[in-house]
């Protein structure tokens, strides 16, 4: 009968974790990696109060076997970790504030669907604010230190207020003031919550409008390269006209000389000229006639590479997380 209770508390408080974290980082969990976070999170059961640091490391570890950078799995975790628990205690505590003697009834119930709300929740404003995970996959400098390091920060204050929220309940259990605190923290940390999501949106979009602005400034400088190779080319032209016009005014004085042996050497050595200032003045030509093509081609790659590259790291980590979980089979 406990092994089933287990069970049950298990699919309702682990498993809205689990679905959060495949949600964001794009990757299923094997069978392997289910069954060693359920032995985590029924050996957390026996220390009371280790239920978060025992999950903690548990996404942490699968995290770093699936070849995550450390910050970036730090994230993971505490995002799936922490955040649902942390929304998952604010609708608690709600109810607990709100319908006293209901929760008095069904306190167990409302414990474990508050991680099943909590993940919902969560889906919902990920679909609001828009979030796209999958640019944090990028080796950027700026997604490492100020979206990735600030989302951390901001995750572990939020933890410590949890914690202070779980002395604040075990202190004043029962209580008119373990209510009250209760309707303050639910408005505490959901505001917290919002107000991550609000930074991390803002710091993901920023991210792109520098992504953009680089693009703009690579169009530019491409655009200049091609300016540059016209007026090459403008220049080669001109002087294939020079040179021709040279060529005409000194065999019409070699003419002019009625000598036959001499104009037909000038004109041998003046045909080899040509033939050779023909073939490079062909090519100018044939450069400039594919220029408009070129610089079509090359702004639309500029405008597509944001969107390829984001398909290239979702390939990625798909792909990584089937050879893991074929490894694993």
């Amino acid at each position: 009968m406990d092994f089933a209770y287990n069970i049950i508390l298990f699919l309702c408080t682990v498993l809205p974790i689990v679905w959060t974290y495949q949600l964001i980082t794009k990757m299923k969990f094997d069978k392997v990696s289910i069954l060693s976070i359920f032995i985590l999170y029924l050996i957390s059961l026996l220390p009371r109060g280790l239920f978060l640091p025992f999950l903690f490391i548990g996404f942490y570890i699968y995290s770093r076997r699936k070849r995550i950078p450390s910050s970036l799995a730090i994230f993971y975790t505490l995002y799936s970790v922490f955040w649902i628990t942390l929304l998952s205690v604010a609708i608690e505590a709600s109810f607990t504030f709100l319908f006293e003697d209901f929760t008095d009834r069904y306190t167990n119930w409302i414990h474990y669907s508050s991680f099943i709300s909590a993940a919902l929740m969560n889906f919902g404003v990920m679909r609001l604010f828009k979030i796209d995970f999958v640019l944090l996959n990028k080796k950027d400098k700026y997604i490492r230190k100020n979206i990735i390091k600030l989302s951390n920060q901001i995750m572990l204050f939020c933890i410590f207020i949890l914690f202070l929220w779980i002395i604040v309940a075990e202190t004043f259990a029962y209580s008119e003031t373990y209510a009250i605190f209760g309707g303050v923290y639910f408005s505490l940390l959901t505001s917290m919550y919002f107000i991550f999501m609000g930074i991390l949106s803002m710091k993901i979009k920023n991210y792109l409008m520098i992504v953009i602005e680089r693009e703009k400034d690579q169009r530019y400088q491409e655009l200049e390269k091609y300016t540059e190779d016209v007026e090459v080319m403008q220049k080669e032209l001109a002087g294939f006209k020079h040179d021709m016009k040279n060529i005409w005014i000194s065999f019409s004085e070699v003419i002019r000389s009625k000598d036959q042996d001499f104009i037909e050497k000038t004109f041998n050595e003046i045909k080899e000229k040509l033939e050779i200032q023909v073939a490079e003045v062909d090519k100018v030509s044939n450069d400039l006639a594919h220029m408009k093509e070129t610089v079509t081609k090359g702004l639309l790659h500029q405008k597509h590479s944001l969107a390829r590259e984001k398909n290239e790291y979702e390939n990625r980590y798909k792909k990584r997380n089937q050879q893991y979980t074929y490894g694993d089979a």
